[in-house]
């Protein structure tokens, strides 16, 4: 009896590793996602979780999405959750960027190109940073950013990004909201504050922001 449990055990355990779906990046990096078909037409949504957090901030919001027809990819970025991948140095965070694109490679596979990012702190700052390397992506979502986390600066991308911004933040968390209003003045973007609502993702759970960016996008983004 002993042994069929641990067969069992076993077995389980080697299921729920094959079913974590993966994509490479081009450096070789295993990139952890959960994706969710949408509508034909809508643009997908690229979710970026905050340092040392998982895909699974945004299960809620992503639902909240797909409700709205919008396809979602969220991702382990690397060194986090499932992926692969070490953060060491302020070029193992900065090659984070390598992470979106082969998200959006993975995206093209599905015949989506027009692309949406959100991403909250280092993952907003790695948004930006792609934003302006990438026409397919039609807009960006950052909360809490900042103008550098461990080496992931904004400088240079704030000044030359053309895309439509929203940015949102909490005024107690002085560094991301400061940060915030800086990009937000230097790129005309649509600036959110509240207050003590936490930082990144954690503003979810006591303000109106969902809603808010969902209403944006529909205000925003067109579709095909």
């Amino acid at each position: 009896m002993r042994f069929v449990i641990a067969m069992c055990l076993l077995l389980l355990c080697a299921c729920g590793g094959a079913t974590v779906a993966r994509f490479t990046t081009e450096d070789n990096v295993h990139i952890a996602y959960t994706f969710q078909k949408g509508e034909a037409g809508k643009p997908a949504i690229l979710l970026l979780h905050m340092l040392g957090r998982t895909r699974a901030d945004w299960n809620a919001f992503a639902r909240q999405l797909n409700q709205q027809g919008y396809p979602t990819l969220a991702i382990d970025l690397r060194g986090h959750g499932q992926s692969e991948g070490r953060l060491s140095t302020d070029n193992d965070y900065r090659a984070m960027v390598k992470d979106v694109a082969g998200a959006k490679r993975f995206l093209a596979e599905q015949n989506i190109s027009n692309v949406v990012i959100i991403g909250a702190s280092i993952g907003a700052n790695t948004a930006l940073n792609y934003a302006v390397s990438d026409s397919d992506v039609k807009a960006a979502v950052l909360l809490s950013p900042g103008i550098d986390y461990h080496g992931v600066n904004v400088n240079a991308s704030m000044k030359t990004v053309k895309v439509p911004l929203l940015i949102a933040a909490s005024k107690e968390d002085s560094y991301a909201y400061n940060s915030s209003k800086t990009i937000a003045n230097i790129t005309g973007a649509k600036f959110i504050g509240y207050d003590k609502a936490g930082h990144g993702t954690a503003m979810f759970s006591t303000t109106n922001l969902s809603q808010a960016i969902i209403d944006w996008l529909g205000q925003t983004v067109s579709t095909d």
